[in-house]
């Protein structure tokens, strides 16, 4: 970046170097299921106002535990908090954000409760199946 605003500054091209100064640079790493993508910050905060929609959330939720790569039903949830912001997660969901936080982070497995609960703002619950071993 500064390579490319040194050489708008030495070439005197002074409407592409104000152009340059008023951009936001500011890129966000997401990572999701071991691959790092690169979002802005208003494609984020679009990203989080949609997942407030349950239809919307089921279907991004679904989508992470797709495939032999799939997510876990718990590491789905975790990248949608992550997205959502844990302070509107918190809010939605009635849970400390300091327990959302542990969750996050991978220091606290939950109880299919207080999962339920979590996946209550999604109109998503959990069910246990039990199959026949091999």
């Amino acid at each position: 970046m500064r390579k490319i605003k040194k050489y708008l500054v030495s070439t005197g091209i002074e409407p592409f170097n104000k152009w340059f100064e008023e951009l936001d640079w500011s890129i966000q790493r997401l990572n999701i299921g071991g691959i790092t993508m690169r979002r802005t910050p208003s494609y984020n905060e679009d990203l989080s106002h949609r997942l407030r929609r349950p239809q919307y959330a089921q279907e991004f939720i679904a989508s992470l535990m797709m495939g032999e790569d799939g997510l876990s039903a718990e590491d789905a949830l975790r990248q949608t908090i992550q997205i959502m912001g844990v302070k509107e997660f918190a809010e939605a969901t009635g849970v400390p954000s300091s327990n959302i936080v542990s969750f996050v982070k991978g220091r606290r497995s939950l109880k299919p409760e207080t999962l339920d609960r979590l996946l209550k703002p999604f109109k998503l619950c959990t069910k246990i199946i039990f199959e026949k071993a091999s």
